[in-house]
């Protein structure tokens, strides 16, 4: 297990995307042009996406901004500078399927609990 002690699962709308990368790299998470949210989901396993999510090992900063975020406080970014808005911020976030976890749990249990499977994709 990673030296950061929280297991975070994370889902947007397929919708959402775009914009939920460019909030990782406004927060310091990622970089451009964003591949946070890189992993395409669906109901069934089959084509079209419905979501797009992530697993990162986090800290207790992680889930405090996190947390805030979802009750509506954002950091004081230049959200424009992220092609965002304060309001799609807020719309991202409350959109955002999330599992936090202490100990070895991964995200197929995030996917199972939230009745997505990872997208095949066929070569």
């Amino acid at each position: 297990m990673s030296s950061h002690p929280y297991s975070v699962s994370l889902a947007v709308p397929a919708a959402a995307q775009d914009d939920a990368n460019a909030l990782a790299v406004a927060l310091g998470w990622d970089v451009w042009p964003g591949r946070t949210f890189s992993v395409p989901l669906s109901a069934d396993g089959a084509a079209p996406a419905s979501h797009y999510g992530c697993h990162t090992w986090a800290t207790q900063g992680f889930l405090d901004t996190l947390s805030a975020a979802q009750g509506g406080a954002l950091p004081p970014v230049d959200w424009s500078e992220y092609e965002l808005t304060e309001v799609r911020v807020g719309e991202v976030v409350a959109a955002l399927l999330d599992h936090v976890q202490t100990g070895d749990v991964g995200f197929d249990t995030f996917l199972a609990d939230s009745g997505l499977q990872r997208v095949v994709v066929e070569e």
